[in-house]
């Protein structure tokens, strides 16, 4: 009875998370009482009890204590960083649904118009990135024209120098065609250029149109994020603002009305800037189908000009050589003739009639002939001739020096215009990235999505009638944003809800809970729900025993304030790492002790789940580590220890005999020899006063 009492003062002193004096105090009461019971105690009154030995299988269980504890928690995190208005107390018991904590919106409403500044001056540089990517490609462009068109001037050399004339009459038949060509193309060149002139104004005049209107938009766009800015900050309530917060909301204050006005002017532009755009773009469209057809129409003339004109210049190389043949044919019928008159005056010559200093002049006149005939056929020869090898390869190599320098030209376009393109993709980019970003801060958020409404509908009025896609794709945002608005006013985003019930934990800010007022960053976790249904028990077991226990063995759980609930179990992990017996107590000591004495954790998994169940209720195991399935045994307090062997108190007489055979357990002695099953042992008990 005195040990018993010893212990539980003990245990006592064990389970109370004390400080240095309150453990000190707690050892002295156990030191006393015990005291006053070792000085006081009676002698003791022993009597015997029979124990019969027995054969059958025997258990060896282990018995300890734990408690009930939550497996896992639910966590309850913040979707955005803000300051906590409210917090749910620490350890309370809450249902599902009721609210966990409250978070200012006020921090998020600033992020959302930062972020709204951010989207318009993006949508800025995106603008102007188009156009310089039109001025890329204009001024690129026109130095690929260039390149090309000189490629195509020396192709057209070249297709003169190697290609060879028809002759004949066929320069005279291609001047006889060409000349009506060029008056037909004169006549319709000069109704181009008179339709060119008038859709360049119209043009231009739509140029400054859709440059004031698009002036007009984004200085209302930067108002009116401006003015959503302003409205956030006045919005929020004076009570609890600091010095310097006060002074921001009153600047605002002082602020908005003149952004208003400001915006009330610009909107009253709006009619007559968005008449002048659609008159403009009216004269454009009607001056544009006829200056097309006209430029169709003069294209097809001057190609079929340029095809007379290459053929003519081929003729034209030839001339030189149709010349030459008409010599060589006239240099034949002048010696014909001079050959005619000597054979004429041979015969004269021969009859008396002439004399021969004539008839020598008429031979001299043959020999000159035939020589000026052996001249030009010789000329006709040469000109006959085909190009030389060098001439050729000359011509080729400069053909092909054009058509590099025209096919870099196109690759510095193409570059250029890879370089503009790569800037508008990351600029699109940066513009989705800021778009879901406002879309995700101020999804659930009413004011904000009232905002973006507003928002989103000025820009749709203000939007120029040619981009269709982006009026499409605001329509449909914009019925998207009605619809989360109805749905936000339901349920709103910074009053966060139990979505089960159970017992919380607040996160901690240092060494205490987190509290109202303290700041909250997206993606904390501010507190952790323990489902009662969701436990297990958490024991600790002495080194000595742990050796015995190992992850999947069964064993049977006793919960004494749930009218000894028994329930089956199964361990589920034995720590790897022991502890001191007193090393829970040392965040509360001033001072490190311990208890030489190594505990393990061990965890066993219930069988059922319970909404009674509650975190630190006394559960008792009781684990099966052995078992022997036929033996011979007696209690092992029927048998003691004598020397290196056992003896027991046999019969009614009580004759001590030796026992063979070891403990198995706590409780049980097997008998391996010294007594047989059905002897009966006498055990010396004390009397319980």
């Amino acid at each position: 009875m005195n040990v018993r009492l010893i212990d539980k003062a003990m245990q006592f002193t064990k389970r109370v998370r004390w400080n240095r004096r309150t453990a000190g105090i707690a050892a002295a009461v156990a030191g006393v009482v015990a005291l006053a019971f070792l000085r006081h105690r009676e002698p003791a009154t022993f009597y015997y009890a029979s124990e019969t030995v027995r054969r059958g299988p025997v258990q060896q269980i282990l018995h300890e204590a734990g408690t009930l504890k939550p497996r896992e928690p639910v966590l309850v995190k913040c979707d955005f960083g803000a300051r906590i208005q409210f917090l749910v107390e620490d350890g309370a018991w809450v249902e599902k649904g009721e609210t966990l904590f409250i978070l200012s919106e006020e921090d998020e409403v600033k992020r959302v118009a930062d972020d709204r500044n951010n989207l318009l001056g993006v949508r800025q540089e995106l603008r102007l990135a188009s156009m310089r990517r039109q001025f890329a490609e204009a001024s690129e462009g026109q130095k690929a024209s260039a390149a090309m068109r000189t490629y195509d001037l020396e192709a057209i050399r070249f297709r003169i120098l190697t290609a060879k004339p028809v002759g004949g009459t066929e320069l005279i038949r291609l001047h006889e065609a060409l000349v009506p060509i060029e008056a037909e193309t004169a006549t319709v060149r000069e109704a181009f250029e008179r339709a060119q002139a008038a859709y360049q104004i119209a043009f231009d005049a739509h140029l400054d149109a859709v440059d004031a209107a698009q002036s007009h938009r984004d200085a209302s766009m930067r108002v009116q994020a401006r003015i959503d800015e302003l409205s956030a900050r006045v919005d929020i309530a004076a009570e609890g603002l600091n010095a310097s917060e006060q002074d921001e909301r009153g600047r605002a204050e002082k602020d908005l009305p003149a952004a208003r006005d400001e915006m009330a002017r610009l909107a009253a532009g709006d009619a007559a800037l968005a008449k002048r755009l659609e008159a403009a773009r009216a004269t454009r469209d009607a001056a544009k189908p006829a200056r097309d057809e006209l430029q169709a129409k003069l294209t097809e003339r001057e190609l079929m000009e340029e095809d007379y004109h290459i053929r003519i210049e081929i003729e034209k190389r030839g001339l030189p050589l149709a010349k030459l043949r008409l010599d060589e044919e006239s240099a034949t019928l002048v010696l014909a003739e001079s050959e005619r008159k000597r054979d004429q005056g041979q015969l004269a010559f021969a009859a008396g009639a002439l004399s021969k200093t004539a008839l020598e002049d008429l031979e001299a006149a043959v020999r000159a002939n035939a020589s000026q005939l052996r001249i030009v056929r010789e000329n006709v020869a040469i000109a006959e001739r085909p190009l030389a090898p060098e001439v050729l390869l000359e011509a080729q190599t400069k053909l092909d020096r054009m058509k590099t320098k025209a096919d870099q030209a196109q690759e510095a376009l193409k570059r250029a215009l890879a370089i503009q393109d790569q800037e508008i993709e990351v600029l699109k980019a940066q513009e989705k990235r800021w778009t879901s970003s406002i879309d995700s801060r101020s999804r659930h958020f009413p004011s904000m999505i009232e905002a973006n409404i507003e928002f989103a509908e000025k820009e749709l009025t203000a939007l120029d009638q040619d981009d269709g896609k982006r009026r499409s794709d605001l329509t449909a945002e914009l019925a998207r944003m009605r619809t989360a608005l109805e749905a936000a006013k339901l349920t709103p985003p910074n009053v966060y809800k139990a979505p089960v019930s159970g017992i919380t934990w607040v996160m901690r800010e240092g060494d205490r809970p987190r509290q109202a007022g303290d700041r909250a960053w997206e993606e904390d976790t501010l507190v952790e729900i323990y489902p009662p249904q969701d436990m297990e028990v958490v024991a600790k077991i002495n080194e000595v025993n742990v050796k015995h226990v190992a992850k999947g063995m069964r064993a049977m759980i006793d919960i004494p304030s749930l009218d000894h609930l028994r329930l089956v179990g199964d361990i589920t992990q034995v720590s790897g790492i022991g502890k001191d017996k007193f090393a829970e107590f040392s965040d509360t000591w001033d001072k490190i002790v311990f208890a030489d004495v190594t505990q393990f954790e061990v965890r066993c998994r219930l069988s059922q789940t319970r909404q009674d169940y509650r975190q630190g209720m006394t559960a008792l195991l009781s684990i099966v580590v052995g078992e022997k399935p036929d033996a011979l045994w007696l209690p092992l307090g029927a048998v003691t220890r004598t020397g290196d062997g056992w003896t027991a108190l046999a019969g009614d007489e009580r004759r001590t005999v030796a026992v063979t055979g070891e403990p198995f357990g706590d409780d049980v002695f097997i008998v391996d020899g010294g007594l047989q099953e059905g002897d009966v042992v006498q055990v010396k008990r004390v009397v319980d006063r």
